[in-house]
């Protein structure tokens, strides 16, 4: 099952995960903001993508392990190394559950027999 995106429970995992980020994002918009672009329109992006990104991988059941593991919630990552990453994890999960419902399958005409 997987969560209501505005969920409490989701909301605080978000935002735990986003702690996590926070000290990075921040090194990398005080770096960019040197170039005129303000500090605070960059961190409403970093937290904006972050969001999104979580959003998309709890939608699509992704464990937050994997999360973690593989830092599939990375906000500094370009959208399109982010977007093939995530869609490969996606892909793994289904092909798990495949093979998970395979196994049953065959185990339980073991049992049968």
């Amino acid at each position: 099952m997987t969560p209501h995106p505005e969920s409490p429970s989701t909301e605080r995992v978000i935002a735990r995960r986003w702690e996590e980020w926070l000290p990075f994002a921040s090194l990398r918009a005080a770096a960019i903001a040197c170039a005129g672009i303000e500090i605070s329109t960059l961190m409403n992006l970093y937290r904006d993508t972050h969001r999104r990104r979580m959003l998309q991988l709890l939608a699509a059941g992704i464990n937050l392990s994997i999360v973690e593991r593989d830092r599939l919630d990375d906000p500094l990552e370009s959208e399109a190394n982010a977007q093939a990453r995530i869609q490969r994890a996606i892909a793994l999960r289904v092909r798990s559950a495949r093979r998970s419902k395979y196994d049953a399958r065959y185990r339980r005409k073991d049992r049968r027999e």
